[in-house]
C-alpha cells in the first residue's frame, strides 16, 4: 500500500472515529438541580403517583408521555418504609437495568437511589455513560445531563437490586440570546456622514 494511501486510510479512520466522539462530546452534566433548571425549558416533572401505603404496576404503560420497562412501580413509602421511605413521597422502583422512552428531549435529570442504598448507577444519555455514587442512607442524588443533539431514551444500570428515582424530568435546552448588534455612536455617525461627503466631493472635483 502507498504511503498517500495509507495516510488517506489512517486520516479517513481517525475523520470517523472523530465525528463519532465529536457527535456525543456535548453532554454537559449537571450535580445541582438550581444550575439545571436554569439552564432548561419547558421542563416536564414526573410525580410518582401510588395508592397510600400501596403501589402501581407501571409495566409496558406509557404514562404522561414516558414509556415505562416491564419491571416498573411506582411505590408509596407507607408500603414498606424500610426500604420507600426517601423522603420525598412516592418513588420509582425499576429493575437493576432499565430504560424510559419518550419524545425527543435534549435534557433529562432525576433524583437517584439504590437498594440496597449505596451503589453506584451508571446513566447513559445521548450514547455518554454517566457513573453516579449513592450514599449508604437512604437519601436520593441528584443528576442532570444536557445533550448538544436530541434524544428520546435514557438507560440506567447497576449491580443493586433496583432502582430508585424520582422528580424525573424531561426539558428542552434554554435558548441562547444572539449577541447584541452593535450601534455606532452618534459622533461616529457624523464623522461617516463626513467621510463619504467628502470623497464624494473629491470624485466631483476629478471629473
Amino acid at each position: 500500500m502507498s504511503t498517500f494511501t495509507t495516510a488517506m486510510t489512517t486520516g479517513l479512520a481517525g475523520a470517523a472515529l472523530c465525528t463519532s466522539i465529536c457527535a456525543h462530546a456535548a453532554l454537559i452534566d449537571y450535580t445541582s438541580r438550581a444550575a439545571f433548571d436554569a439552564a432548561t425549558t419547558e421542563r416536564s416533572l414526573e410525580p410518582n403517583a401510588a395508592p397510600p401505603n400501596g403501589f402501581a404496576f407501571l409495566g409496558g404503560r406509557e404514562l404522561n408521555g414516558i414509556g415505562y420497562p416491564d419491571d416498573a412501580y411506582a411505590v408509596n413509602p407507607g408500603y414498606a418504609p424500610a426500604l420507600y421511605a426517601w423522603g420525598s413521597g412516592a418513588v420509582l422502583l425499576l429493575a437493576r437495568q432499565s430504560r424510559l422512552a419518550f419524545a425527543p428531549v435534549t435534557e433529562f435529570a432525576a433524583d437517584f437511589g439504590s437498594l440496597p442504598a449505596g451503589e453506584s448507577i451508571t446513566v447513559t444519555i445521548a450514547g455518554i455513560a454517566t457513573t453516579i455514587d449513592t450514599p449508604r442512607q437512604r437519601q436520593l442524588t441528584f443528576r442532570g445531563g444536557t445533550s448538544s443533539t436530541p434524544f428520546s431514551s435514557v438507560a440506567f444500570s447497576t449491580s443493586a437490586q433496583f432502582l430508585i428515582l424520582d422528580n424525573v424530568t424531561r426539558a428542552q435546552a434554554q435558548a441562547v440570546p444572539p449577541p447584541p448588534t452593535s450601534v455606532p455612536e452618534p459622533a461616529s455617525v457624523a464623522l461617516i456622514g463626513l467621510g463619504l461627503l467628502g470623497l464624494a466631493r473629491r470624485r466631483q472635483a476629478g471629473q
